[in-house]
């Protein structure tokens, strides 16, 4: 098995958060698919300064993911790869004041990823080397879910971004290095998304709601980085991985609760992972991240578990 062909399949293993912005294209045909269960819960948040508080300091409850994601990767050509994940959101938020715990949840499809990857070797004279280079574009697209819902899926608006990524096999050694930089527009476009009319915290079909005004908010441009390691070992793989979203504009204080809308956000994730391959290109994968430093985000310890086949 050649270099980039390892290189290649350890890095399809890293999903859902980077998968969308990789150095690897993949060959012209040839197709990728994953489903992903996410298991995350908190009872914590970090503040805008870091601090972590309660996740809502007025009930002492928290708040659950247990979110399922397909992603897929086509070859359209070598150079030209594209790329889909669509996720279907389970979101829970727990209040213990109540006997027994009451909860709200949201279940719903949420926010879309496609992509395009396009290897720019026969620009940079990289071709058939050990090193490679792309340049990512992607567009996270509302999926029609209701944004003022208490707990909501997403934030509701439209988003873009561009990432430029490269990536190097250590072949003979079975295994790569990989790094990316880029930026996300969040936009203030929320047509993609519907808003419930809510009066004194519930909507006409009694959801738990917030106003309309409370979650479209003028959400921060972010910068994104990422950089990950791996090894294969005959059919198992380990990954090492770290990724960031760090907001342009300074994080602000959040009265709102929302699980997956934090206007201003800071954070860096560390990771690891191992995938076991077994015949017919089906491999078992399993990651786990932490925070290593947050700003309006969850307290959580992000686990995913993934079923993947190549074709």
């Amino acid at each position: 098995m050649s270099g980039l062909r390892v290189a290649g399949l350890l890095l399809l293993s890293i999903l859902p958060l980077s998968a969308v912005a990789q150095a690897w294209t993949q060959e012209a045909g040839r197709v990728y698919v994953r489903i992903i269960q996410g298991f995350a819960s908190a009872d914590e948040r970090y503040d805008s300064d870091g601090t972590v508080l309660p996740y809502d300091q007025d009930t002492g409850g928290g708040v659950r993911d247990r979110s399922t994601y397909l992603y897929t990767e086509l070859g359209l050509t070598d150079r030209l790869t594209v790329s889909g994940m669509l996720p279907y959101k389970r979101v829970t938020v727990t209040d213990p004041t109540f006997t027994p715990t009451f909860e709200r949840r949201s279940y719903a499809w949420g926010d879309a990823r496609l992509g395009l990857r396009y290897d720019l070797g026969s620009i940079l004279g990289l071709n058939d080397g050990p090193a490679v280079m792309a340049l990512n574009v992607a567009a996270g697209l509302p999926l029609g879910y209701t944004r003022n819902y208490r707990p909501a899926v997403g934030p509701g608006q439209a988003d873009l971004e561009a990432m430029l990524n490269v990536g190097r096999s250590l072949w003979p050694f079975p295994g790569y290095v990989q790094a990316g930089a880029g930026f996300r527009v969040r936009t203030a476009g929320f047509g993609l998304s519907t808003a419930t009319t809510c009066e004194n915290g519930v909507d006409d079909e009694a959801h738990a709601c917030l106003t309309d005004d409370e979650v479209r908010r003028d959400f921060g441009d972010e910068f994104l980085f990422s950089g990950e390691a791996g090894v294969a070992l005959d059919f198992i793989e380990f990954q090492a991985l770290i990724d960031a979203v760090w907001s342009a504009t300074a994080p602000q204080a959040e009265v709102v609760v929302q699980p997956e809308a934090f206007p201003r956000r800071r954070f860096v994730r560390v990771g690891a992972g191992v995938t076991v391959r077994g015949p017919a290109g089906i491999g078992l994968g399993v990651q786990v991240f932490v925070g290593a430093h947050a700003q309006n985000a969850l307290k959580a310890t992000e686990w995913f578990v993934g079923v993947e086949r190549h074709f």
